[in-house]
């Protein structure tokens, strides 16, 4: 969710029978936005979230603070910092990482890293060119629904030639 405060969804999901889900709108740099839910959270999930913050390492060390211990975090972030262009500015990141610099991010907390990996590498030369050399500021309707199309092959290509490698 993009507010005009970075904003994080957090799921916290109780462990009574009821299984409650309660979802919570909270800036991941504001500590004090956290005090209410202190270590009180099982699973937290950042889906296209952290880039937008000036500080990522602050704002995972307020989402480490938020889990109960052996908590759950998931967090999903634009990678390559080679493709950071026009349609990365226009909606407000402020970086793209390599593994090294998210895990660089995630040390300066104390979360263990499950699995790291590269998705939707099939992309990169579109976000290249469309962003970088064309300087695009959005994603055309056309482009968007052509990729729409492309991902269940690229899914299958991903899965079995560009395999996942364990950390």
């Amino acid at each position: 969710v993009l507010t005009e405060k970075i904003s994080l969804l957090v799921m916290a999901m109780s462990r009574s029978a009821a299984r409650r889900i309660s979802v919570l709108r909270i800036d991941m740099e504001n500590s004090a936005d956290f005090g209410q839910i202190a270590a009180s959270v099982d699973s937290a999930f950042a889906l296209n979230v952290l880039e937008h913050t000036r500080d990522d390492r602050r704002s995972l060390r307020n989402v480490y603070d938020a889990l109960r211990p052996g908590g759950r975090f998931v967090v999903i972030v634009p990678a390559h910092p080679i493709l950071f262009g026009a349609i990365d500015r226009s909606i407000g990141h402020t970086r793209r990482y390599t593994k090294k610099e998210l895990i660089d991010a995630i040390k300066g907390t104390a979360f263990r890293v499950g699995q790291i990996y590269y998705f939707n590498a099939l992309s990169v030369p579109g976000w290249f060119i469309a962003g970088r050399l064309l300087k695009m500021a959005y994603v055309s309707p056309l482009a968007a629904f052509i990729y729409a199309r492309l991902v269940p092959m690229m899914r299958v290509i991903e899965k079995h030639v560009l395999r996942r490698r364990p950390l």
